[in-house]
This record gives structure tokens, C-alpha cells and sequence, in this order.
């Protein structure tokens, strides 16, 4: 029994990690400010997408970042 519950306490302290860190995009263009763009900021993964790819086509060089 203990096994099992310290089991479940670490398979919900690893979802809460995940779910705490969102993924982030950090995106630099020359003589501009850095644009940090997190997954949490947006309503949906296609807001988030659509975004990064806007830097994107401005010219910005976006990579991941925690």
C-alpha cells in the first residue's frame, strides 16, 4: 500500500511540473527588442503558433526557451 501511494504522489507531482511549465519561444530580429512568447498567454496552441510565426515572417530569429 505505501508503494502505491507514493507512486500516485509522484505521478502527480511530475503532472503538476509539466503543467507549471509552459513552453516558450524567445525571438530576436537585430536593432529590436526580445519578444518572449509563452504557450500560457494564448487561448489555443493555433493563437500561440500563429504568433510565432508572425515574428517569423517580421524578420525575428525565434528559438525555445523555458
Amino acid at each position: 500500500m505505501k508503494k502505491i501511494t507514493i507512486i500516485m504522489i509522484g505521478l502527480m507531482a511530475k503532472s503538476y511540473i509539466l503543467t507549471a511549465c509552459s513552453s516558450c519561444e524567445v525571438c530576436t530580429k537585430a536593432s529590436s527588442n526580445e519578444v518572449r512568447i509563452c504557450e500560457k498567454d494564448y487561448n489555443s496552441n493555433t493563437e500561440y503558433g500563429f504568433t510565432i510565426d508572425t515574428y517569423k515572417a517580421m524578420g525575428y530569429k525565434c528559438k525555445a526557451s523555458l
